[in-house]
């Protein structure tokens, strides 16, 4: 997985430091903009192209033509610029990026393995009687809350970094934060509290209506992107 995530991260700061090296600059058309994005097409020979990026970066209205920049190699891929010192900017901004996400994915599944092998050696030592141990059963639970809480701040915390680089609001991600959390404590805590079966029965609960709910917001969603409400 690190592997992977490095390899394309890496493509995406190559055709950056590309396109600053040899991008070719064109005219773009504003289709859509929303409350958060600006939504542009363009077109390379007989085939269109779109994208979209934040209000900050192309603060146009819709029918507005101006400027960008497309890789000829890759004619999908554009900046809403003509500054070539910006993309190469940004290709070591993704890099910087790259080394933290890459590092602490590794270090997720590292400490993952260590639990698995800490665990599996609990096992032969004390048997069966270790799956079904309130107590153990506990403690690993309490284990993979903290193993977790500290990459949800940090994915949250770069989320939060970015936002206010961009100068959007920070309101999204505060309570984004706030709901997984509390997501993930709250059901650290009550299995703590009640055990492994009140605890999935309490999913099962939860599941009836939250599910339902989940797909009306993404219907909704859906209907007003359609009719371009956003």
């Amino acid at each position: 997985m690190p592997t992977v995530l490095f390899g394309l991260f890496e493509r995406q700061a190559r055709r950056l430091d590309a396109l600053g090296e040899h991008g070719q600059i064109t005219i773009a058309t504003v289709t859509n903009v929303n409350r958060t994005y600006v939504s542009y097409e363009y077109t390379i020979g007989t085939t269109t192209h779109d994208w979209s990026v934040s209000q900050g970066d192309a603060p146009y209205a819709v029918g507005q033509a101006f400027p960008i920049m497309y890789l000829p190699e890759v004619p999908a891929f554009s900046r809403p610029t003509v500054d070539r010192t910006r993309a190469t900017a940004e290709a070591a901004r993704n890099r910087s990026f790259t080394g933290k996400v890459v590092v602490g994915v590794f270090a997720f599944f590292a400490v993952a393995a260590f639990a698995c092998d800490f665990n599996l050696r609990r096992l032969r030592k004390r048997g069966r009687a270790e799956l079904t141990d309130p107590r153990a059963y506990r403690m690993r639970l309490a284990f993979a809350g903290a193993m977790l809480a500290p990459f949800l701040v940090l994915i949250f915390g770069w989320h939060g970094k970015d936002s206010f680089q961009r100068g959007e609001s920070l309101w999204p991600v505060i309570l984004g934060a706030l709901l997984s959390l509390s997501i993930l404590g709250g059901t650290v805590f009550y299995i703590l509290r009640y055990g492994q079966a009140q605890a999935a029965a309490r999913s099962g609960r939860l599941l009836k209506w939250i599910a339902p709910v989940a797909a009306g917001v993404a219907a909704l969603r859906l209907l007003a992107w359609l009719m371009g409400w956003q």
